[in-house]
């Protein structure tokens, strides 16, 4: 069914594989050799040629159909939670590839006051685990409501300025100027939010292990390297004064009010991370508030 629908675009191998970041071996696989597609290969594969589950599932008949049904209904059993699980424990010191953090600080006016290129290697310990304790925050919460799924369609993908946009950022690894002032903007008139705050982005590279059939990792064997970008928008909130005590001088001081980095209020990740693998279709989206997730930042991307 998809080789039939792949030629009737006039597309070849090479292309498709093009769309799906992956190889033009594993299309060809797929096509005569009856290989499984990874599950957001298949589903990508589905959409780009609007072919149903069915149809890709009974195209062959008698027991592949079967085999391939059960292959398909395993798939969806693992997927997601292990994923997003399996990318949190990178924001530690001793696992990130993260080298740098660029953002911008934004006042209620939505007027950028200052930007920053800050490099983690000036900073301490401390500020490198809070800074990571952030960026970690962007994946929490419940998928479906805290973390939800945003998907580009096959046009978006191929000619789509907004997702021109996110790879320019992520194949640059946030060098490109002009894009990241672009982003910004973008994410700027997106936001609503009654306070400064932050916007930060990171570019990680994660070489991805290869899992075994009995589900152990092999460090020392990689799949692929998953690069992607990962945006946290945090509010600046004021402390309140107060009375502070100095053990070393015994006397107490007047603490004068001061700015703090809260947690992340909306943010996202680019491109998903589906089935341990790349997968450009589709954007993890974080919203702290499950009853406000601010569509406009979602439009905007």
């Amino acid at each position: 069914a998809l080789k039939r629908a792949r030629e009737e675009k006039g597309w070849t191998q090479a292309y498709v594989a093009e769309l799906v970041d992956r190889d033009s071996r594993t299309i060809m696989n797929i096509e005569n050799k009856g290989q499984y597609p990874s599950f957001d290969l298949f589903v990508k594969l589905i959409t780009m040629f609007d072919v149903s589950v069915d149809q890709f599932i009974h195209a062959d008949g008698g027991a592949r159909s079967s085999s391939c049904r059960k292959h398909i209904d395993v798939l969806l059993n693992s997927m997601n939670e292990k994923e997003v699980a399996e990318l949190r424990r990178r924001f530690r010191q001793d696992r990130s590839g993260i080298s740098h953090v660029r953002g911008c600080y934004v006042n209620q006016n939505g007027e950028i006051i200052s930007q920053f290129d800050q490099s983690l290697g000036v900073m301490t310990q401390e500020e490198n685990d809070k800074i990571l304790g952030l960026l970690k925050k962007t994946l929490s919460g419940t998928l479906g409501k805290n973390l939800l799924d945003i998907t580009f369609e096959t046009q978006q993908v191929v000619s789509g300025a907004e997702h021109k946009l996110l790879m320019t950022l992520r194949n640059s690894q946030l060098q490109d100027e002009e894009a990241v002032q672009e982003f910004f903007q973008k994410v700027i008139g997106g936001v609503e939010l009654e306070t400064n705050y932050l916007v930060l982005l990171v570019h990680d590279a994660y070489d991805v292990p290869y899992k075994a059939k009995d589900g152990e990792e092999l460090e020392d064997s990689s799949s692929e390297v998953y690069s992607y970008i990962l945006c946290s928008i945090c509010p600046i909130k004021e402390t309140k004064p107060a009375l502070s005590y100095s053990v070393q001088e015994n006397q107490f001081h007047n603490l004068s009010p001061d700015w703090v980095v809260a947690q992340p209020e909306l943010g996202f990740l680019f491109p998903a991370f589906d089935d341990r693998s790349t997968n450009l279709y589709n954007a993890l989206y974080y919203s702290k508030d499950v009853q406000d997730v601010h569509e406009a930042l979602i439009d905007a991307l």
